[in-house]
């Protein structure tokens, strides 16, 4: 309901795959409830929180004037259409339609809206099918008795031996190996086989991912099949750049074919094309994985505009770098105050060509003197010459650089932390000094990307006995 709600006060990228998200979550938790009334309706809820997805993704591309715009409320509509073939739980029964009628950008929001009100049951119990699980399905009076159960096939992927991740990294214009396990609850008696597809909204020129084929098998169900292909991301994606996402759908051939396929498990793939030795961000790998670790978190927080994201990972990357070169160089081989620190991290950003004039030096904020910002976002700078900090340590800076985020407007803040202190010990890998604080563990609304510098570092020759 959070995503709901975030989505229909501003739609945005990141409120867009929190929905994503949470729809998937919801429809994995449909299954734990078996044959319960809770499950369709949960699993009903899920579908229609994917269409709110595309509709999202609808009025951001609307708003950008983004070539072919169109292409998801087509996609909303089309699965809106798909719903109406199966029977609806009641309390359900009329948004499918309202999602038909939308033509406008207002028209999506008030279905989020409306959407975001339905009242759900809580789950209490689980009722275990004699069948594999069936969803509801129009019947005909007539010839109710004479119609087969639904087929229910459960799809689970690997790539290059992997299990699927949620969001998997694949290095671009490099082939792949995509497996597939495929459970199919039961075979129609005419069907010939059943062909798994892809589909997405992403131009067809950016990958390339195969069709599986199963024939019919003998005997009783449930059938189980594997199959081996290839599968090859075209382009790299830029560090700000969504994940790819793509979904399998099933279908028993001929056509004439006893239909639909009820697909449950891994049936989305979000890929991104990360390559990390042709187009590196830091120039390390490590610090590199963090920084898209920590941009996939922000992205499934509710609240968090994908303006402030671009931002802050611009600055992140230029830190991240920083803190590379400090643990490999000792770049701050001396104790070094505050200030000094300042002057030297506003040379350091100020060198980015994506940064350059638009960094700010003590601009003011909520009654305070900020260090520097960058369009409007605040970066902290704090200097330690006496004790040595650990990642959490930094978690006494985390108030001032959220009330400077929240007096500029901003869901988000930077904070860079230098430890000059004597050391006694080697350093640790410098992404560990990376992460995502919080003002507390029960308020999460305004995430400070924290980035702990080590300098002042003991030679390692030192450390020989």
């Amino acid at each position: 309901m959070e995503a709901l709600t975030a989505a229909e006060a501003a739609p945005s990228a990141a409120n867009v795959t929190a929905l994503t998200s949470a729809a998937d979550a919801l429809t994995k938790a449909s299954a734990r409830y078996g044959s319960a009334p809770t499950g369709d309706i949960y699993h009903a809820f899920a579908k229609l929180m994917e269409i709110a997805g595309l509709l999202g993704e609808w009025q951001l591309a609307v708003l950008n004037a983004a070539p072919e715009a169109d292409r998801f409320l087509r996609a909303a509509k089309e699965r809106a259409q798909a719903m109406k073939g199966e029977s609806v739980p009641p309390l359900l029964e009329q948004l499918p339609d309202l999602v038909e009628a939308i033509s406008t950008t207002a028209q999506a929001k008030a279905f989020v809206a409306q959407l975001a009100k339905v009242p759900l049951p809580i789950g209490l119990y689980h009722v275990a099918p004699e069948e594999p699980r069936e969803r509801h399905t129009k019947h005909d009076p007539d010839t109710e008795s004479a119609k087969a159960k639904l087929a229910v096939a459960f799809l689970e992927f690997t790539v290059d031996g992997r299990p699927l991740a949620d969001v998997h990294y694949m290095a671009p214009m490099q082939i792949h190996d995509l497996d597939v396990t495929v459970r199919v609850s039961r075979w129609p008696e005419k069907a010939e086989r059943l062909v798994l597809r892809p589909v997405s909204v992403v131009s067809a020129s950016f990958y390339q991912l195969p069709t599986f084929e199963f024939l019919a098998p003998s005997g009783d169900g449930p059938f189980k099949f594997q199959d081996h292909k290839h599968a090859t991301l075209t382009m790299a994606q830029s560090i700000l750049a969504r994940p790819l996402e793509f979904k399998y759908t099933a279908e028993f051939e001929p056509r004439g074919t006893e239909q639909p396929v009820e697909v449950v498990g891994q049936r989305t793939l979000r890929l991104e094309a990360i390559d990390w030795e042709r187009n590196p961000q830091t120039g390390y790998t490590s610090i590199d994985r963090k920084l898209i670790q920590i941009r996939d978190q922000l992205r499934g927080m509710a609240g968090v505009p994908e303006d402030d994201i671009a931002e802050a990972l611009k600055i992140a990357v230029s830190l991240g770098k920083l803190a590379g070169q400090a643990v490999q160089d000792n770049r701050f081989p001396q104790p070094l105050k505050e200030k000094d620190f300042q002057t030297e991290t506003l040379r350091h950003l100020r060198s980015e060509p994506s940064v350059g004039s638009t960094l700010q030096e003590h601009p003011r904020a909520g009654g305070g003197i900020t260090d520097l910002s960058f369009k409007g976002l605040p970066i902290e700078l704090k200097a330690e010459t006496d004790k040595t900090l650990q990642l959490q340590d930094c978690q006494g800076y985390v108030e001032q650089s959220q009330a400077y985020a929240v007096a500029n407007g901003r869901r988000l803040g930077i904070l860079c932390v230098l430890d000059t202190s004597p050391k006694k010990a080697p350093p640790f890998p410098a992404e560990e000094g990376i992460g995502l604080l919080f003002r507390n563990q029960n308020d999460r609304r305004v995430p400070i990307i924290t980035l702990l510098i080590q300098g002042n570092l003991t030679k390692p020759s030192q450390f020989s006995v």
